[in-house]
């Protein structure tokens, strides 16, 4: 391979694998593609080159050009799980996650324990890891030439501020309940050009989704209730309309951009009256989401 990959794309990559879509690995370029299986049928002829149809065809007509990365079962994250209850020394807690494990819907199940009793962070330090050697195994095993994780945290932000007395906080992400996962990430995906970083526990129950664009993540869950953005809320004082602020440089930008996907406006582009230029969309769930910025 000319260009080495780089270890954090084949993690993504698998991360994004499901039932129905299968990640990529092109050979020359070290690039990763992630294509749904649906888009190996398509009988379209006029392609956009960049577009999952055409990386499809791409596959389809160079499959020695592209190699599958390793799949769920390949993974085998239920295993994972197990031997990461395994590691923990408190038997009770141990066996609270063992017995998360047994029966359908073990991995909701999991991982509502693992919150629940205050051992997620570790679980997701361990499946991070163990997600990173699955990478270089198959890195190895194919002879594929990759560029590692840091081996410290130099090349992340530092721990500590510029004057040492704060930890560093990389950002924030608003949870929003709603209705319907696999639609509310089809919303962002579609309409609003994020991508889809995690869905799941599984293809066929999807109940957690996180979405990310540059800086600006949300995660969204289904916990069975009804959304309630704030617009619907019984505020007593004031005004509470925003369920979240997206700062964007350019606004004026983002909103052509969006107008050329078709998404409707709640409020459209223009100078408000607090000092800001931006406008306001409403997502699949109702939640008022503020692209925009302050006025110079």
């Amino acid at each position: 391979m000319s260009i080495p990959v780089q270890i954090q794309e084949i993690i993504d990559g698998i991360e994004m694998q499901s039932d129905e879509r299968t990640s990529y690995l092109h050979r020359s370029s070290g690039e990763v593609f992630t294509v749904a299986d649906d888009e190996f049928t398509t009988n379209e002829t006029d392609l956009d080159g960049n577009g999952p149809e055409a990386i499809a065809r791409a596959i389809d007509d160079n499959p020695d050009a592209y190699i599958a990365l390793p799949d769920r079962f390949e993974i085998d994250e239920y295993r994972m799980m197990q031997r990461f209850a395994y590691t923990v020394s408190d038997e009770p807690v141990q066996e609270q996650l063992l017995r998360s494990l047994r029966g359908a819907g073990a991995f909701r199940r999991f991982k509502d324990a693992a919150h629940r009793i205050g051992v997620a962070s570790a679980w997701y330090r361990y499946r991070d890891n163990a997600f990173a050697k699955v990478a270089r195994d198959w890195c190895a095993a194919h002879g594929i030439e990759f560029e590692d994780l840091p081996a410290d945290s130099s090349s992340q932000p530092s721990a500590l501020d510029a004057e040492g007395a704060k930890p560093h906080i990389a950002g924030i992400a608003p949870f929003f309940i709603v209705r319907n996962v696999p639609a509310a990430l089809a919303f962002y995906r579609d309409g609003l050009g994020f991508d889809i970083t995690f869905q799941g526990p599984d293809a066929d129950d999807i109940f957690f989704g996180i979405v990310q664009r540059g800086g600006a993540r949300i995660i969204l869950k289904d916990v069975g209730v009804d959304p309630l953005p704030n617009s619907l809320r019984d505020v007593q004082k004031g005004w509470a309309r925003w369920d979240a602020y997206l700062d964007v440089p350019d606004p004026d930008a983002l909103a052509a951009e969006f107008l050329s996907r078709n998404v409707k406006f709640s409020q459209p582009l223009k100078n408000d009256d607090d000092g800001l230029r931006g406008f306001e969309v409403n997502d699949a769930d109702g939640y008022v989401l503020f692209f925009g910025r302050p006025r110079a």
